[in-house]
C-alpha cells in the first residue's frame, strides 16, 4: 500500500481499525500462498482445489454450462418494508440492493447485468460487500468492471456501499472513484423535504471481524429511521437491540447451488437459515438476505438465481 493511501486510510478509520485489517489480510494471504489452505478456516470460495474439482464434476455430467447460463439469468425480486415512524416523505423510496457482485468473475464483463440496471428505476441504489471474485488476488479488473456497473445504475440519492470478505482495505478509494461511496462504521443522512431517514454500513464481520456497530449508530438519534448495510446476516442480534428498522445484507448466496426447491448446501453463515437467503423478521426488525448478484468460487449456480432486488420503503 502506497503511503498517501495508509495515511488517508488512517485518518478516515483509525490506527486500530487500519492495523486489524491489515493484520488479518497479511496473515490471510501468507496462508493463502505460503502455508496452503487451512482446514479450520476452510471454505469453498477460497479453495482453488475444491473448486477445481466442482467444476470438473459438473463437467463431467455436461451440466456446467446450463450453471454457468443461470449464473447470468438475473431475477428482479420486489419487495415492500412497512416501517414504524417512517417520515411521510420516504414513504414510496425504492431502494436497489446489489450484493456479491464478484465482479471480475462475471462473463462478458457483465454486460447482461448492465442492461438490466439502465431498465430500473430506483431512489438509491446499496451494495452490501463483496466486489472481487476470488479473496486474495489482484483487484484492477474488478475496478474496471464495478465502474461499468455503477455507470449503468441512474439513482438521485448515490450509490452507498460496504466492503465484504472479499475486499482489501485499499479497495475503498478505487471504488469510491468509481461511484460507490463505502461506509466503514459510519452513517450517512439521507434527507428530503425537510426530513432525514439514516444510511448506516459496517466493516466485515466474517472474515475482518471489524464490524463496529456502536461507532456505526453513534451520530443517530434512536427516534429516526435507520437502514443498516451489514455484509453478513451474522449481525442481526445485535442489530435488533440497537433497533434498527431495516437490516440489509448478503454473503451467503442463498446457497448458490442448491437442492431441488432452493435448499442450501452451504450458507457460509453462523446464524439460522431462516436469515441466509430473503426477506424475514427478529424482534422488531426487518430484514433481506440477497441472494447474491455474481457467483464465487464457482461461476456457476443451480435452484438459486441470482439477485437484483427493489426494496420500497412504506409507512406504517
Amino acid at each position: 500500500m502506497e503511503a498517501h493511501v495508509f495515511a488517508a486510510l488512517q485518518e478516515r478509520i483509525g490506527k486500530r481499525h487500519l492495523g486489524k485489517r491489515l493484520r488479518i489480510q497479511v496473515d490471510y494471504s501468507a496462508k493463502m500462498f505460503i502455508r496452503g489452505e487451512s482446514l479450520k478456516r476452510f471454505h469453498y470460495e477460497n479453495s482453488n482445489i475444491f473448486n477445481t474439482l466442482v467444476t470438473l464434476a459438473f463437467k463431467a455430467t455436461l451440466s456446467y454450462a446450463r450453471g454457468a447460463e443461470n449464473a447470468l439469468k438475473y431475477r428482479v425480486r420486489e419487495h415492500e418494508f412497512y416501517l414504524h415512524d417512517l417520515p411521510d416523505a420516504f414513504d414510496g423510496l425504492r431502494i436497489l440492493h446489489l450484493s456479491d457482485i464478484h465482479a471480475d468473475g462475471i462473463d462478458n464483463e457483465a454486460e447482461e447485468l448492465c442492461r438490466l440496471l439502465a431498465t430500473i428505476k430506483a431512489d438509491l441504489c446499496v451494495i452490501t460487500g463483496d466486489y472481487r471474485f476470488k479473496t486474495h488476488s489482484s483487484y484492477r479488473k474488478t475496478i474496471r468492471v464495478m465502474k461499468k456497473i455503477l455507470g449503468a445504475i441512474n439513482v438521485v440519492m448515490g450509490n452507498w456501499g460496504i466492503l465484504g470478505n472479499h475486499d482489501f482495505i485499499e479497495t475503498v478509494f478505487p471504488l469510491e472513484e468509481a461511484g460507490l461511496a463505502i461506509l466503514l462504521n459510519q452513517a450517512v443522512s439521507l434527507e428530503k423535504d425537510g426530513v432525514r431517514i439514516w444510511l448506516a454500513g459496517v466493516d466485515d464481520d466474517h472474515l475482518y471481524h471489524c464490524a463496529d456497530l456502536d461507532r456505526a449508530l453513534r451520530s443517530v438519534p434512536p427516534e429516526e429511521t435507520v437502514i443498516l448495510l451489514s455484509h453478513t446476516p451474522d449481525l442481526y442480534k445485535k442489530a435488533a437491540l440497537e433497533e434498527v428498522d431495516l437490516f440489509l445484507c448478503g454473503h451467503t448466496h442463498g446457497g448458490q447451488i442448491c437442492l431441488p426447491g432452493g435448499k442450501p448446501v452451504i450458507t457460509n453463515a453462523s446464524c439460522p437459515n431462516r436469515f441466509c437467503a430473503d426477506r424475514w423478521e427478529y424482534m422488531n426488525m426487518q430484514g433481506y438476505t440477497s441472494y447474491g448478484t455474481g457467483s464465487s468460487g464457482v461461476p456457476i449456480r443451480f435452484n438459486c438465481q441470482p439477485d437484483v432486488a427493489i426494496h420500497t420503503l412504506r409507512r406504517k
